[in-house]
């Protein structure tokens, strides 16, 4: 499957990410997940390959994966402070939606949830996983 760039104010890239917090360090962090990412998918020396972020305003940033000064990754960066998380009575109002429309057997516990502290741990995850990639890229 071929892909496609992304086409956005007349610039291609080759991908979007969305980043919790507009920050140059933040996006420098992220340019090493991105550089990280790029050698292992293609088993490159890190020798050759860098990653820059470039700050467009302070929302929006590039990030380019070179190797030796060829970039060959053009990422997109939008950069906000107002995410907002899913709560577990929000989540579990879905899954009863969904039940109702794909007509499942049986019925579990709260709106449809048989294990709601595994569901909190899943909404919890979520809300923090911003620092677990963070360090699980550090060196």
């Amino acid at each position: 499957m071929k892909r496609t760039k992304i086409k956005y104010n007349n610039q291609y890239y080759d991908c979007v990410v969305y980043l919790l917090y507009p920050g140059i360090e933040q996006f420098n962090e992220l340019g090493a997940v991105l550089k990280h990412d790029y050698l292992r998918k293609h088993k490159q020396s890190e020798s050759n390959i860098t990653a820059q972020a470039y700050r467009l305003n302070d929302t929006h940033a590039v990030i380019l994966i070179k190797i030796n000064d060829k970039t060959v990754r053009k990422s997109l960066v939008f950069a906000t402070n107002r995410a907002q998380y899913p709560t577990v009575d929000y989540v579990a109002e879905i899954n009863e939606q969904a039940q109702c429309l794909f007509e499942e057997e049986g019925i579990y516990g709260y709106l449809g949830i048989r294990d709601t502290s595994l569901l909190e741990n899943i909404v919890a995850e979520v809300q923090n996983s911003i620092f677990l990639v963070k360090i699980r890229y550090q060196r």
